[in-house]
């Protein structure tokens, strides 16, 4: 006895809903995942700016020299007074900006002072990647550093 086989080509209707709904959730978490590894990076640039800050504010202290971290807004770096070489900012950040706003000179310059008492020129730091931010707060009276407000 010969048993056919029957030959059928294509899907059914059944695995091609199989295929449209993976589809589906595909185009709506993949960006979703995107942007969260954004935030996750913008988050990250931040958490290293405040480490150098501290950095600074401690090599203040430590050598009892007000130290200097000047900020090239247009060029997303920054330099410090205390060590060689300047610093850029990850490809993540887009723009800087400083608050209260005379902190930066016409030229996109912002000059922040640590004293050697631990006291610092107070400021907020906001890196922005297209419309989120992270900021980065420095008290005046205390020089410490932190993210928020």
């Amino acid at each position: 006895m010969q048993l056919r086989r029957s030959s059928s080509h294509g899907f059914t209707l059944i695995e091609m809903m199989v295929v449209m709904t993976i589809m589906a959730l595909a185009i709506t978490v993949v960006p979703a995942i995107v942007s969260g590894l954004d935030g996750s990076r913008l988050r990250a640039a931040s958490d290293d700016l405040i480490a150098r800050l501290r950095e600074a504010r401690n090599q203040a202290v430590r050598t009892q020299t007000p130290v200097d971290v000047i900020f090239d807004l247009r060029q997303r770096s920054y330099t410090t007074t205390y060590q060689a070489g300047t610093q850029y900012l990850p490809q993540v950040v887009d723009r800087i900006g400083f608050a209260p706003a005379g902190l930066a000179n016409p030229n996109g310059i912002a000059r922040l002072r640590f004293q050697s008492d631990g006291s610092a020129t107070p400021a907020r730091i906001s890196l922005w990647r297209r419309s989120g931010s992270s900021d980065i707060t420095v008290d005046w009276l205390t020089g410490r550093i932190g993210s928020g407000g």
